[in-house]
């Protein structure tokens, strides 16, 4: 009879030992979610593109990564243009007549991680051009040629067989 009795009990502890384990786990699982939903990070990935074309129109155009982007897309635009209005130098404009200025903003990304560098070579070629899929934010500035700012922010798909197809756009002008 005692060993009956001595076996429920270990079952017994180690039943509550295998769900206290659960609990810490789990808790320590939503901490962690939530301390990294709360930061939204920029980071730029790719230098600065600033060229003539041949009919004398100065474009400038950024590439940035943005950390923990907010899932709607009216926060997404909101988060884009306090980032612009923040980073963006009016001198730049000035020195040209006719200046387009152009920011893109990419999801991180297994295609494009964080610490993502273009790479030139022979065989492997891999530039900013080919991760359109991870872009979810554009914004055109082109005051000096239509006195507007164009806002673009894209939702896409994380899919395996429809990755980057767009599932929700919202576009917006000022």
């Amino acid at each position: 009879m005692s060993k009956i009795k001595v076996s429920k009990c270990i079952t017994f502890i180690s039943i509550g030992l295998i769900a206290v384990l659960l609990l810490i786990l789990i808790l320590v699982t939503l901490k962690n979610k939530n301390a990294n939903d709360e930061k939204i990070e920029f980071i730029q990935i790719h230098p600065d593109e600033d060229y003539i074309s041949y009919t004398g129109a100065h474009h400038i155009t950024r590439h940035y990564m943005i950390i923990n982007p907010p899932e709607d897309l009216e926060e997404l635009k909101k988060v884009g243009e306090r980032f612009y209005k923040e980073n963006f130098y009016l001198e730049d404009l000035s020195d040209y007549e006719n200046t387009y200025f152009t920011m893109f903003f990419y999801r991180e990304s297994r295609y494009l991680p964080r610490n993502w560098e273009p790479n030139e070579g022979y065989f492997d070629v891999d530039r900013i051009e080919y991760h359109k899929d991870d872009m979810i934010m554009a914004i055109y500035d082109g005051r000096n040629f239509s006195g507007k700012i164009r806002y673009s922010s894209l939702k896409r798909s994380k899919g395996i067989f429809n990755y980057g197809d767009i599932v929700e756009e919202l576009e917006y002008e000022e």
